[in-house]
């Protein structure tokens, strides 16, 4: 299926075309700054434009920043389609709960993502200032992540095994598992008061619902973290951030 972003650049095309017979699709790719060859290989379907060019033909096009953001998440899950050969749905190793439970603090995560970094150095005292960490914390981690074969050492230098973790059944919740959301918790309300409005994001929203959709729900917020992490892992990896989503009852819990 053709990308949202093919389709605009068609459209336009058209647009101008019938305003002007004899507009022609090099005239189009010169507006865009494409090369006319390249241009017609895209609006075919035989060739797949890189992000860079999808920007830059988009600005050209005076596209709102929303759309925009569609426009270039549509051509991200359509490359993720075409390399993994079916839709963008991360694929996911499933922790062993006795793993998770030597793991659960963040930091062992953050340790993890911080080896796609742009100047990553496998170096335990580099990666605790980087993390803000002692030396001892960090250090421990490394050897942790190393012994559970979550963490291992190619050409010389740290790098994360598995591309995608998942904790444990989403139906199921654990003492650990509890305990590394409330750490998160914690860390978000220190970024709260610490990190300029610039480098986080916190939204939240009141709700009246049927509880009978809260599986719906959470199917969806599973959708949108992996589309999420397709659209930002797309791009050049240089600081490890945390993302948490929240859906809970506002009113008091019953009584045990």
């Amino acid at each position: 299926m053709e990308s949202r972003f093919r389709d605009r650049l068609a459209s336009e095309l058209e647009t101008r075309r019938r305003r002007n017979p004899k507009y022609s699709l090099r005239a189009f790719a010169k507006f865009l700054g494409v090369d006319a060859g390249i241009l017609s290989k895209i609006l075919s379907g035989k060739r797949a434009p890189s992000m860079k060019l999808a920007d830059r033909a988009l600005d050209r096009l005076d596209v709102s920043a929303p759309e925009k953001r569609l426009f270039l998440k549509s051509l991200l899950s359509e490359k993720e389609t075409v390399r993994l050969g079916e839709p963008p749905v991360l694929s996911h190793r499933k922790l062993d709960p006795l793993v998770f439970q030597v793991i659960k603090e963040p930091h062992h995560y953050a340790i993890l993502e911080l080896t796609f970094c742009e100047g990553f150095r496998s170096d335990p005292k580099w990666i605790a200032k980087r993390l803000g960490l002692k030396g001892s914390k960090a250090e421990a981690a490394i050897r942790r992540l190393k012994q559970v074969g979550l963490l291992v050492e190619k050409d010389g230098r740290l790098a994360k095994a598995d591309r995608h973790l998942t904790t444990s059944d989403p139906h199921v919740t654990t003492r650990a598992l509890r305990d590394r959301y409330a750490a998160i918790l914690k860390r978000a309300a220190r970024a709260l008061e610490g990190e300029p409005i610039s480098r986080r994001s916190m939204t939240s929203l009141t709700l009246a619902l049927d509880p009978e959709r809260l599986e719906l729900a959470k199917q969806m917020i599973q959708e949108f973290t992996d589309s999420l992490c397709v659209v930002l892992e797309s791009g050049k990896r240089k600081e490890v951030y945390e993302l948490a989503i929240s859906l809970f009852s506002f009113e008091a819990p019953p009584p045990r």
